[in-house]
């Protein structure tokens, strides 16, 4: 992936290259999370009728979810 800082921008404040927002990225970084363990469970439990992990991704839920699919096998 190639990255570079847009030399168009119109926003003025003194910060480092200028920044637009910053609430964003946690947002996201924390469903690509909760993507990856749900993504994880389906592969491990290797069934068609995986519904997805719920939030919160606790240890416990994994391990509810786990424990339910396997047992049905």
């Amino acid at each position: 992936m190639r990255m570079e800082f847009v030399d168009w921008s119109t926003n003025v404040d003194d910060s480092v290259f200028r920044p637009k927002a910053i609430g964003e990225p946690p947002f996201f970084l924390a469903i690509c999370v909760l993507n990856a363990l749900s993504d994880t469970v389906a592969s491990v439990v290797q069934r068609r009728d995986y519904e997805g992990l719920d939030a919160p991704a606790t240890a416990e839920n994994i391990l509810m979810t786990l424990q339910r699919y396997l047992n049905r096998a």
